[in-house]
């Protein structure tokens, strides 16, 4: 086959059997749900019988609203051979095709009721269109025994909680590294910070002191016994060593580095521009 050919195929068929207690609402509560799911795309409902024993011992077809259902299972279309009842005769069921088909109505007691549903699963029709596209063919479908189904089960469990447990380590790892990371951050900040303020010496830490007090760079001069200039480039140098560019920015990361404790005196006259 061309892989580029568009093909249509069906998706994969399930002949449900299910026994209930008749006068529960199941059938119509079990249709519901296949109409639900049948509006997401997930199943197509193909065909449904029902059939209920009556307190006789009874066996009767329940007829559902004005629809044919039950007619396809009825006609025994070569889909289940192993779950299709093949004949009936008036509205009461007296042969089935195959031993497990009579088994399942022999099961019946008195009061009670089994549906067959047949659905087709719509949302593996894509993978099936997929496979013939590319030339493939589906030899066999099916679904596990029950046995084996447990079996798989436990280990999917196995492997769910496994993941779990690999996720949460996975996440306390993250979590780790993350706060490791951010302790190395935090180190290297204060390692930067610290000698940032080593940088400024003693001098420039005096004239520091004394910005706070908006003290003119003339009265920090008479308070430090030094020339106005000296004042204004010990201040200057200060500045590019703390990274700010005004006294006012100076003062701040001053401040943040520890290297004013205090505030001097009170000034007289304050200095427009520095």
């Amino acid at each position: 086959m061309d892989a580029g050919t568009e093909v249509s195929t069906i998706g994969p068929m399930q002949l449900i059997a299910a026994g209930f207690e008749p006068g529960v609402g199941f059938v119509g509560t079990i249709l519901q749900e296949i109409n639900r799911l049948q509006g997401h795309g997930v199943l197509r409902l193909l065909d449904v019988l029902v059939l209920t024993m009556d307190d006789a011992g009874s066996l009767t077809r329940v007829e559902i609203a004005d629809e044919d259902f039950g007619d396809l299972l009825i006609a025994g279309a070569q889909l289940d051979p192993a779950d299709i009842l093949s004949a009936f005769e008036g509205r009461g069921v007296h042969v089935l095709q195959s031993e497990r088909a009579q088994a399942l109505a022999q099961s019946l007691v008195p009061g009670s009721g089994l549906a067959l549903i047949l659905v087709e699963h719509q949302w593996a029709k894509p993978l099936f269109d997929s496979i013939a596209r590319l030339g493939g063919v589906v030899f066999s479908e099916g679904f596990l025994e029950e046995q084996t189904e447990k079996l798989l089960s436990v280990q999917l469990a196995a492997l769910t909680d496994t993941a779990r447990v690999i996720d949460a380590a996975y996440a306390a790892q993250t979590e780790a590294e993350r706060e490791s990371a951010a302790a190395i951050d935090a180190a290297h900040h204060k390692a930067d910070e610290a000698a940032v303020a080593a940088s400024v010496t003693a001098v420039e830490r005096q004239v520091l002191r004394y910005l706070p007090t908006k003290m003119t760079f003339a009265l920090v001069a008479d308070k430090l016994d030094i020339s106005r200039s000296a004042a204004k480039e010990r201040a200057e140098r200060a500045y590019k060593k703390l990274g700010v560019h005004n006294r006012a920015d100076a003062v701040t990361r001053a401040r943040e580095l520890g290297l004013i404790t205090h505030v001097g005196a009170k000034p007289q006259h304050e200095e427009k521009t520095l």
